[in-house]
């Protein structure tokens, strides 16, 4: 504190975010600090968001977005301090730069924030306590997000502006009287990617409750027109394959069908997401496995780890069984996607879902994609499965209306539901 008051506050900019903060614009802080240099600042707190632990993310209520970019993840934290220390030293000369962070006070937290202040005290030279959050009966909202994350979340449940006022400025007195030490998740910490493809990967568990009522209210209003089946895509993570079992045992009664699918591999780094950004994927899988043909293979021994897993309530339909190919035209023509080891791992897996009487998701998604034109899997591997008498399921994979029917003609065309 002593060393902070002799900061001259007409030169110190004290509030300031990174390329670690995923609801900023993602430019370098190297260039935050030659601008900083550039206006006459002399000292620059650089306070990027603390991470959030991970029962913040099944109490929080609002948008995706308010959620899932309030802070960045516990992983990314050696990156963060190793980048920041070597700008710090490169410009020393320059300007003084305090390493730090904007920390969130939400006091049914608070336990867990004293712990990581006492673990990361040595590493750090300045902090932020802020308020974005207030509690409401849906849970945790976002003050700051947006216009309809405000309306829909604190201003629902505090009916007036002045009295959203009362609440916030009650849980800003709570952090300025929280004396303690130092004051100023399973997936989710083993990820690796950027924010958008972790946190945007699946809904959130305390989502359930009302996803099972939304969706049992259309089940019924539209049962004279279309059978509706109920269910879920599941992730295939090894690692989490107890978690896993213990959540289909769970909400086995309130489902009609699922599919079980492949979208991260494991690397040194963490899981990465194959399908959600080219740029996620080469610094991500294409960087472990360094060709698209070994990003190939591992994903394929993944789906042929979740095809001959055995579990109850286990899905019997298997998802985009080549996405790993979502990619493919951005890379030269001459790419290598397929060779004969891909070969027998994929005639190894419609074996193993023929032998089991399973099903296949004829994926149509990718056929309208530009990076990828083609189905999954491919005509080539349909054929295959069609001999291989391996039903072949349409899947619009449908996220938006205007694909709900995206390719059905074709799979009608060429007779794909034979």
């Amino acid at each position: 504190m002593k060393q902070l008051r002799e900061i001259p506050r007409d030169s110190w900019s004290g509030h300031n975010h990174t390329e670690f903060c995923s609801h900023g614009s993602g430019e370098d802080v190297e260039l935050y600090i030659q601008k900083a240099i550039a206006e006459g600042f002399k000292t620059y707190s650089i306070t990027e968001h603390f991470p959030l632990p991970q029962a913040f993310y099944e109490k929080a209520n609002g948008s995706a977005h308010s959620i899932y970019t309030a802070a960045m993840r516990i992983n990314e934290l050696p990156r963060y301090f190793a980048k920041m220390q070597k700008i710090k030293q490169k410009y020393q000369a320059d300007i003084k730069i305090l390493i730090g962070f904007e920390i969130d006070y939400i006091a049914e937290f608070r336990e867990w924030t004293q712990n990581q202040l006492v673990k990361y005290a040595n590493q750090v030279d300045d902090t932020i306590l802020s308020v974005h959050f207030l509690p409401t009966k849906a849970g945790l909202s976002a003050v700051d997000d947006s216009l309809l994350d405000f309306k829909n979340g604190v201003l629902s449940e505090y009916q007036r502006p002045v009295e959203v006022a009362k609440a916030y400025l009650t849980t800003v007195m709570e952090a300025v009287t929280w004396d303690t030490r130092y004051k100023p998740q399973a997936f989710y910490e083993k990820a690796n990617g950027s924010a958008h493809s972790i946190y945007t990967a699946a809904m959130r568990i305390n989502e359930l409750p009302r996803y099972f009522a939304k969706m049992q209210k259309i089940k019924q209003k539209y049962q004279a027109d279309i059978k509706i089946l109920i269910g879920f895509e599941i992730d295939y993570i090894a690692e989490f394959r107890e978690w896993t079992q213990n959540q289909l045992v769970k909400y086995a009664n309130q489902v009609d069908d699922t599919i079980l699918s492949v979208h991260f591999l494991p690397t040194k780094a963490g899981l990465s997401a194959v399908d959600d950004s080219l740029l996620d994927f080469k610094n991500g899988v294409l960087s472990e496995y360094q060709r698209p043909v070994e990003v190939a293979k591992a994903y394929l021994t993944t789906v042929m780890e979740a095809v001959t897993w055995d579990t109850r309530y286990k899905p019997k339909r298997y998802g985009h069984i080549m996405l790993y190919r979502k990619w493919r035209n951005e890379f030269s023509s001459n790419t290598v996607w397929e060779d004969e080891q891909v070969q027998n791992k994929l005639h190894a897996i419609l074996d193993e879902i023929a032998d089991r009487g399973e099903f296949l998701d004829c994926n149509f998604a990718g056929l309208f994609r530009s990076t990828q034109t083609e189905t999954s899997p491919n005509y080539n591997w349909i054929q295959q499965a069609q001999e291989k008498r391996i039903p072949l399921v349409y899947g619009a994979d449908a996220h938006k209306v205007e694909s709900v029917s995206a390719g059905f003609n074709t799979y009608l065309e060429n007779k794909y539901y034979l």
